[in-house]
This record gives structure tokens, C-alpha cells and sequence, in this order.
């Protein structure tokens, strides 16, 4: 589970497109004081082997340092630029690194999940780009919890391959605290968009039992 952390806000050198419904893709980032950021970022390695930071499908930082990499997955990173931006690319200091916890992106529509689950629609984590869909969430956990299980399911709508479930099973551990966390998606098997962003119509059960929707951009990774 990725560490939550912000300060007082400050301007960037990056501008920032809106949370949802992007025409390209979404920056997720928060500003903190003293000129340094925390960022949902994709660590990515290009053809010569060097590895970098991808930030709202747009953006190539590179870090001042070596960063860990195995194979190319979603992070919260905490950043300071240290140069200016130039053709979309630009160097930062990284201070901290996270990787964020990956769900199970399937088409089996017969996997379980019923438990309750609460999006932080609002949150500035919560972001769909470069082909990743990350969720900031709260569920219930027991004193002693077990592992829970998040599914993301698509072909729950045989008409519209972009509506998408989110499927929470808790494995039978008691809702006794409520626990907050960070999941990650990555949704780029569902059909190409081309160049133009698409809908997904996200659905799921929160923890009164009731059923919620919220829309969001998607752009196939390239």
C-alpha cells in the first residue's frame, strides 16, 4: 500500500489538464512545501536501457539518480525539478519511490467480489492514463485482516467493451477499521482507441451496499 503524503500547495512547471474525462491524459500529482511533489508516475526504461519517469502519459522526467526497475510498473514518487523543461522532458531529484499495489485487470466475469469499496472520486490520485486506471480507495479490514482481493472486469456489458466493473472481495475478513490504500489497473488490452480518448464507465458497490458509477478518459498506450 503506497504512502499518502502532501503539504501546502505551490505552482508547478507542469500544467495541469482536468482529473477526468482528458482529452489526452491527466496529471497526478500533489504539491507539497519547500518545492517538491508527489506524483503517480509509470517508471518506464527506454531502447538504450535508461530508466525514467513517465508522468501523465506526456511528460519524460529524468531522475538525477538510479531508481529500482525490473520491469515497468506504477509508482508514487515524491520529486524536486531540478531543470527546466525542454520538448516535454525534464530532470528531477527523486526524494522517495513507491510502487503501487496492481490489481487483477480480467474478463472473467464470474470472479468475486461483493464486499463494499469507496473511491475517492475527488482525490488527486485517482487518475486514468497511460493506460493504467489507479484508484484511491477505502475499505473495512479486520484487526487481523487477510488478504483482499480487487478485480477489475470488463465485458460485464456485451455492447460497450469500455464499462467496467470494480470487484472487491475481502475473503471473509470482518469490516472492523476502515483502511485506506492505492490500486493500480493496467487496462491496455482493452480495445484501441486510435488517437482520439474514450469513455470508460466505471461501476461499483460501496460499503452501504449501494452502487455507484463515475466516468473517465482512456487513451491506449503506445
Amino acid at each position: 500500500m503506497a504512502a499518502l503524503y502532501g503539504c501546502a500547495a505551490r505552482e508547478w512547471a507542469i500544467p495541469v489538464p482536468p482529473v477526468y474525462m482528458p482529452e489526452d491524459s491527466s496529471l497526478s500529482y500533489h504539491s507539497e512545501a519547500g518545492g517538491s511533489y508527489t506524483a503517480i508516475v509509470t517508471v518506464r526504461q527506454d531502447e538504450e536501457g535508461k530508466v525514467y519517469l513517465w508522468l501523465g502519459g506526456r511528460y519524460r522526467l529524468d531522475p538525477d539518480a538510479s531508481v529500482p526497475y525490473e520491469h515497468q510498473y506504477r509508482a508514487m514518487a515524491s520529486l524536486r525539478q531540478t531543470g527546466a523543461f525542454e520538448e516535454d522532458r525534464a530532470r528531477v531529484s527523486v526524494q522517495w519511490l513507491e510502487p503501487v499495489d496492481d490489481g487483477v485487470f480480467t474478463t472473467d466475469v464470474s470472479v468475486p467480489g461483493a464486499d463494499g469499496i469507496d473511491l475517492k472520486t475527488g482525490s488527486w490520485i485517482t487518475t486514468s492514463d497511460d493506460g493504467y486506471l489507479t484508484l484511491h480507495y477505502t475499505a473495512k479490514w479486520g484487526q487481523h485482516p487477510v488478504h483482499h482481493d480487487f478485480y477489475l472486469v470488463a465485458g460485464t456489458d456485451p455492447d460497450d467493451p469500455y464499462t467496467l466493473e470494480l470487484r472487491h472481495n475481502a475473503n471473509g475478513d470482518l469490516p472492523e477499521e476502515e483502511g485506506e490504500g492505492i490500486i493500480n489497473f493496467d487496462i491496455n488490452t482493452l480495445p484501441d482507441t486510435g488517437e482520439e480518448a474514450k469513455v470508460i464507465h466505471l461501476k461499483w458497490i460501496n460499503s452501504a451496499g449501494q452502487a455507484e458509477a463515475a466516468d473517465f478518459g482512456f487513451k491506449t498506450r503506445k
